[in-house]
């Protein structure tokens, strides 16, 4: 009953983020807005269910609409057929997951996997203040908080994401809270969110619309704004054109093929601001009529709009100036008090005071300076002037009182750059870094783990190693201190395999060289900087790198310590894998077509072959097969993860983290997928 009590939770819109986890200035013309019925009314204001709008066409055409357009709104509405279900809330480290009868993981089922255990660490990817300022929403790596101005967190919401890269507009919320929207990566393509906050606690997804745009992986890609009345959503993506629209009536009231950038309602949600260049455009959101534009002094001069839509506040040198918005006309200007060209933050608190912020870093970036000023906007007279220093400026708004404490859920566990990461049983996961290595027990809750701060730890299945940095020596050492490798010159471990037996040394770049376990002399060396390595019981291979950009990859027999083959190829990517009849498959760039070219190496001969192209949103950081061999995963950078069958056929995929996917490991029965990304692991199954 408890299980099932459980999955009635999650299934009706997320858990209350307060209940325990169960389980353990010249006129100018712009581009025409374009009116597009895409979305019928009632599809929007069914908000009990999630809904998805399909993309909108690529070419539209664009008019000047007068009064006597009549929209008609009943084109029919295709819910996207790859939508990944994210609805959940997976049990913590250190808490029992309940065995529920989960079946193999199948190509069919992958749009059913769910994360049903997790541990990550609280990074903070972007925190805005409802428009009172009552409520603070923060996006992390663990999912969407909730706090108000005492610091009490009003709800956590495991399953809502925006993307790892840094992004100042992928979050954003209306004036009282009750409606927020994201912009994420979900199924390997952007996808704008938006949400309903009911009883504070409780989220309801009403709308998803999918964006057709490639994913570059680069800061500020996309955004997506709320007006504060919360009748507007405005949003796009790479080099996706910018939409706005009306989420009342589900009219689009405006297209741009421009690239508008820095969006800003005004606190009465009467004007919108946009970036085109240096040109500032400025709509009426009653007409959305052509808008008038101001040319601002540079590409990224700072700007705000005042609360009452009166103000338009611009910084640039040592300057502020205001204008009038009604008739774009300078009402004051004045140097900024210590004379100093500084790159601004702007913030109208009222109708007539302004705050900015400055920050800049040391050549080192490790100490940053913080200036927070304020000034009357009308007058201009200076109200506040502040300097301070730190080594982490706050990640949240100037405007919030008080910091906020997010829980770190690791609990020991070491994440970031993984060494180990696999099944040793159906029911034990190893994670290992070089801070900490554990072995996990996701259903009973125990974990045991090892952690060194002065030295960096590796394992086999069932060890802790540690390499102890000296002198012109490498030493590795179990945690008894018996030597595994002691061996002449201080390089350092690159890779030990399950068993312990083998290990591979960087020789400053130049070389990596295979030793066997109490060997003082190299198995086999092989010219280049160390890249990846893959294994099996009896086979280990791995990949150099040679200043002429040419990658050697070896394999290597470990019962009779000779080397079987070793070829040279260019454009390769780091990850390798073995399967077990000792077929070694790499990854390929094609650069002119944009593709991946998953190559073979097969016994006897060891002759590289081309199996297949594939055509991937994000670059592949690491791929595995499945137990059975029947699936073969791929984990890229942004997050999701592809699974093909064996004859790559056919395919699924789903949206397995919020940042580059670096390690997967199926469970022995298949069961159980895990992954890992630098903010930690999660363990997905298919929905029982």
């Amino acid at each position: 009953m408890l299980a099932l009590a459980f999955f009635w939770l999650v299934s009706c819109g997320g858990m209350p983020g307060n209940l325990p986890v169960f389980s353990s200035p010249e006129p100018v013309v712009s581009a025409t807005p374009t009116f597009d019925p895409a979305i019928p009314p009632e599809y929007l204001t069914q908000a009990a269910l999630p809904r998805t709008i399909p993309p909108p066409p690529t070419e539209i055409p664009t008019e000047t609409p007068t009064p006597t357009i009549t929209p008609s709104l009943t084109p029919s509405i295709t819910p996207s057929s790859t939508r990944t279900p994210r609805l959940f809330s997976p049990a913590a480290l250190g808490t029992q997951v309940i065995d529920m009868g989960y079946q193999p993981i199948t190509l069919e089922g992958v749009s059913q996997l769910i994360p049903i255990w997790q541990t990550m660490k609280p990074v903070v990817r972007q925190a805005v203040p409802s428009g009172d300022n009552q409520k603070l929403f923060i996006s992390t790596a663990n999912g969407l908080f909730v706090f108000d101005q005492s610091g009490a967190q009003l709800a956590h919401w495991f399953d809502v994401f925006t993307h790892a890269r840094p992004c100042k507009s992928c979050l954003t919320v209306n004036r009282e809270g009750t409606l927020f929207a994201v912009l994420t990566r979900n199924a390997g393509r952007w996808e704008a969110q938006v949400y309903e906050v009911r009883d504070t606690r409780w989220k309801n997804l009403r709308l998803s619309i999918p964006l057709e745009a490639a994913y570059r992986g680069q800061e500020n890609e996309g955004l997506v704004l709320l007006s504060p009345d919360g009748n507007f959503l405005a949003y796009a993506a790479g080099d996706s054109a910018l939409r706005v629209f009306n989420l009342n009536n589900g009219r689009q009231v405006l297209t741009s093929d421009k690239p508008l950038r820095d969006l800003q309602f005004s606190a009465n949600s009467a004007l919108l601001a946009a970036r085109d260049g240096r040109n500032l455009l400025i709509y009426d959101t009653q007409t959305w009529q052509k808008p008038v534009s101001l040319l601002l002094p540079a590409n990224d001069t700072p700007f705000a709009l005042s609360p009452d839509a009166g103000l338009l506040a611009i910084t640039f040198s040592n300057r502020l100036r205001m204008y009038s918005l009604q008739t774009l006309k300078t009402a004051r200007e004045v140097t900024v008090p210590d004379g100093k060209p500084r790159a601004w933050e702007l913030t109208f608190l009222d109708e007539n005071r302004l705050q900015g912020r400055s920050v800049s870093w040391n050549a080192a970036r490790t100490q940053a300076t913080i200036i927070t000023a304020e000034w009357e906007a009308l007058s201009g007279k200076n109200l506040r002037f502040e300097t301070s220093q730190t080594s982490s400026p706050s990640p949240y708004p100037a405007t919030w009182p008080q910091e906020v404490a997010l829980p770190d859920l690791t609990n020991g566990l070491g994440v970031g750059e993984y060494n180990g990461f696999r099944y040793i049983t159906s029911e034990m996961l190893l994670v290992g870094t070089s801070q900490a290595v554990c072995w996990v027990k996701i259903f009973s809750g125990e974990q045991n783990c090892f952690s060194d701060p002065q030295n960096r730890l590796f394992s086999t299945d069932t060890i802790a190693l540690k390499e102890i940095v000296q002198e012109k020596r490498t030493l590795l050492q179990n945690w008894r201190g018996e030597a595994i490798l002691d061996v002449f010159g201080d390089y350092r471990v690159r890779a030990v395999d399950r068993s312990g037996e083998w290990v591979v040394i960087d020789v400053r770049g130049a070389a990596a060289d295979l030793y066997a376990k109490g060997r003082s002399r190299a198995s086999e060396s092989v010219g280049g900087a160390f890249q990846a390595f893959a294994e099996t019981r009896t086979l280990f291979a791995y990949t150099t790198q040679q200043k002429s950009k040419t990658f050697v990859i070896t394999i290597f027999d470990k019962a009779s310590g000779k080397t079987l083959a070793q070829q040279k190829d260019v454009f390769l990517l780091s990850p390798l894998l073995l399967n077990r009849q000792g077929t070694l498959f790499l990854l390929k760039r094609d650069l002119d077509k944009g593709q991946v070219i998953v190559q073979a190496m097969q016994a006897p001969r060891y002759t590289i072959r081309e199996v297949k192209r594939l055509s991937l949103p994000a670059e592949v950081q690491t791929f595995t097969y499945s137990t059975k061999e029947d699936l073969l995963a791929f984990a890229l950078a942004d997050g999701s993860v592809w699974v093909y069958s064996s004859d790559f056929e056919v395919s699924q995929v789903f949206q397995a983290a919020d940042s580059p996917v670096t390690a997967l490991a199926f469970s022995p029965d298949d069961r159980f997928l895990a992954i890992a990304s630098a903010e930690g692991v999660r363990v997905f199954a298919v929905r029982p």
